[in-house]
């Protein structure tokens, strides 16, 4: 077949009766029909999927308007590795409004097709859900844009805290730049450095969490943890009149997660600085109780 991805259609004036009824029965079925082969070229669609994709032959390009549900791991990957095994895969998705076509939640339906003379074609059905299956999927979106929103949420949230300790210590090493020793800059520095690993760590917590996987937990001091959650939130605590005593237990911490446990602590530490507009003391401790 001829990488047009039209060119069936044309073919159909002059082609056999059994192949022109085909073409003409593939352009009144209520799902959208794809040939495309294994590198991602549309070898032929019907009308549908001409209403519904967009209208070029790279195959990922002309779905970017349909958002398949996970686990998906991207068309390129699938259509490779339904070629090479020769097994049918389901996806949920919707079909995003493109101007033509109004959004729908859809059903896709990869499955290898070979024609005579080639392999590693795959033919795709895109079929508007139904009933039962598209309210199930309806709610399913919904709570990933929930969770979306969540997320988002929690970016800005939890970023906000190492920013807060970055500036800080920027601002300190400008300002002590011309008369404090070398050591004293570098220790600012450091913990600028200190600040921007852990925003690289929120960063992947919340990649991993995309995907649904476990976080690893990491052998950390939760003394020195939550230190630095005190140190990054000095100068509001200051600005307040806020007075932080610390006390830590010295042995027997168990092991955490340290940028997670970071996060927790400047946010209790942030909450209680705002509780107290008008001065006040913050007493921070670590105890370990029945082992925990």
């Amino acid at each position: 077949m001829a990488t047009d991805a039209r060119l069936p259609e044309r073919q159909s004036k002059g082609a056999t009766p059994p192949v022109a009824a085909a073409v003409e029965l593939l352009d009144v079925l209520p799902a959208a029909v794809v040939v495309v082969s294994r590198d991602g070229v549309i070898r032929y669609r019907n009308a549908l999927a001409f209403e519904w994709l967009l209208d070029v032959e790279d195959f990922e390009t002309a779905l970017t308007d349909v958002h398949v549900l996970l686990p998906f791991d991207g068309w390129k990957t699938e259509l490779t590795r339904i070629a090479e095994t020769g097994t049918t895969r389901h996806f949920a998705g919707a079909v995003a409004s493109n101007g033509k076509s109004s959004g729908i939640l859809a059903t896709i339906r990869c499955s290898p097709f070979d024609e005579a003379g080639t392999e590693g074609n795959v033919i795709v059905l895109i079929c508007e859900s139904i009933g039962r299956e598209s309210v199930a999927q309806r709610l399913e979106i919904s709570e990933r844009l929930t969770s979306l929103g969540k997320l988002a949420t929690r970016v800005a949230h939890e970023l906000s805290n190492p920013l807060d300790g970055i500036l800080r210590y920027v601002n300190l090493a400008l300002r002590v730049a011309d008369q404090a020793p070398k050591s004293k800059i570098h220790s600012y520095l450091s913990e600028s450095r200190t600040g921007l690993m852990r925003m690289i760590q929120i960063i992947g917590d919340l990649l991993e969490y995309s995907r649904s996987t476990d976080g690893a937990f990491d052998a950390t001091d939760i003394n020195q943890v939550v230190e630095q959650s005190i140190a990054s939130h000095a100068t509001d605590a200051d600005a307040r009149g806020v007075v932080v005593s610390a006390n830590f237990r010295g042995h027997d911490m168990p092991c955490v997660t340290g940028t997670r446990l970071y996060q927790v602590c400047c946010n209790l530490i942030k909450n209680a600085i705002d509780a107290m507009p008008d001065g006040g003391r913050l007493s921070v401790m670590t105890v370990v109780v029945n082992d925990h």
